[in-house]
């Protein structure tokens, strides 16, 4: 199993604790945010166990507050994660799954279906990311 995420430290410590419950694997760090790092995710899963067979996309966070204190880059930071991380993980992983058949699940939330006041930035990207399964 590849665990793949910004907190190398967290990852590292649910690795070991699979692994003492018998199972293989690898923490990576990865930031959807930055072009090339699941590519290397993805290339460093397919060294360590020779294939992909499922891809959870899962990365996201919610900034919060009324729409006229909020910047457009707190929408920019939305979407760079919860949309286009996605993306990222879609079109590094996809070649992989097409390969072996393996499967791709995209993580999602109520938050993509509900609107809610004050949460303007969180439910644009959720609705967006709905929109790609």
């Amino acid at each position: 199993m590849v665990l793949a995420a910004r907190r190398v430290d967290r990852l590292e410590a649910l690795a070991q604790d699979l692994e003492r419950s018998g199972r293989r694997a690898l923490a990576v760090a990865c930031d959807v945010t930055r072009d090339g790092d699941v590519e290397r995710a993805v290339a460093a899963a397919r060294a360590a166990f020779g294939r992909l067979d499922v891809v959870v996309a899962n990365a996201g966070f919610g900034v919060v507050g009324p729409v006229e204190r909020l910047t457009l880059d707190d929408y920019r930071r939305q979407f760079e994660t919860n949309v286009f991380g996605v993306l990222r993980t879609v079109r590094a992983a996809l070649p992989e799954l097409k390969r072996t058949t393996g499967r791709l699940a995209i993580v999602g939330s109520v938050s993509g279906h509900v609107a809610t006041p004050g949460s303007s930035p969180i439910r644009a990207a959720r609705w967006a990311r709905a929109g790609q399964t």
